[in-house]
């Protein structure tokens, strides 16, 4: 499953965060995603995840991104 993020910040984007949540909470841990393209101030990010490894059964779930800028200022995405 290919996840990609648009991640606008005024100064410079540190870190993009997935996790995925079920109805009972966390699935997986923080998974890093990349600076696909762009700049670290205007940028898409993204990450592949292999869901027969990273996600135990079929379900429905819910994506959460938390980007963070050099100040770490944090900002997580609505489910």
């Amino acid at each position: 499953m290919l996840v990609n993020a648009s991640v606008n910040d005024s100064g410079i984007v540190s870190f993009v965060n997935l996790t995925i949540f079920n109805n009972t909470g966390n699935v997986t841990e923080l998974i890093v995603m990349s600076l696909g393209s762009g700049s670290t101030s205007i940028g898409y990010w993204n990450v592949t995840v292999d869901t027969s490894t990273q996600i135990p059964r079929d379900g429905d779930y819910n994506l959460s991104v938390n980007a963070t800028d050099s100040a770490f200022n944090i900002n997580i995405s609505l489910n």
